[in-house]
């Protein structure tokens, strides 16, 4: 985490949620990644420990949207063998996020390097697809879109013909 901290840009908005039997947050907005405060996150990093009291995933799915209020996603990163992954997995993406699993060996720092850098810019944003002669769509508007994800969109040809069938993307891409 602090190999992220430090790699952040300046321009960058960044903020850290930890919880347990409550949310902490280190600060209550997103701020910018100056060098005063990145300083003041990792010594916000260095003090965290492990506390682990609430255990209801329902709870937990709650307290985080509930915190987040939709503002950001939220990326969750699970370490180790013993981490409940596919529950963080469904609470960040239900958050427009992504969840990685850090696994505990020699090159640790480098794996919490990696996600930093998949998730640091994404390609894509306000990504939507529109169909023409389709129904029963699945979800096809997403918030980002990632180096290396996917997206999979379903739905039903209308008649079976594809005929009728025509797609556009638009999105925003920054760079």
């Amino acid at each position: 985490m602090l190999s992220i901290l430090s790699d952040l840009a300046e321009d960058d908005l960044f903020g850290l949620i930890m919880f347990s039997g409550q949310i902490h947050t280190w600060k209550p907005e997103l701020l910018k990644a100056t060098e005063g405060n990145v300083e003041e996150a990792k010594t916000f990093v260095k003090r965290i420990t492990a506390e682990g009291s609430e255990t209801d995933p329902v709870k937990i799915q709650q307290n985080v949207k509930k915190a987040i209020g939709g503002k950001f996603p939220l990326y969750s990163l699970g370490f180790g063998f013993d981490v409940s992954f596919d529950f963080l997995e469904k609470l960040s993406l239900e958050n427009k996020g992504v969840a990685r699993r850090i696994y505990e060996d020699s090159d640790a720092d480098l794996q919490l390097q990696g996600f930093y850098k998949e998730v640091a810019t994404p390609l894509l944003t306000d990504v939507h697809l529109s169909y023409q002669g389709v129904d029963k769509l699945t979800q096809s508007t997403f918030s980002q879109y990632y180096n290396g994800s996917e997206i999979m969109v379903a739905g039903h040809i209308i008649g079976n013909s594809l005929d009728i069938f025509t797609n556009e993307v638009t999105a925003s891409s920054v760079r």
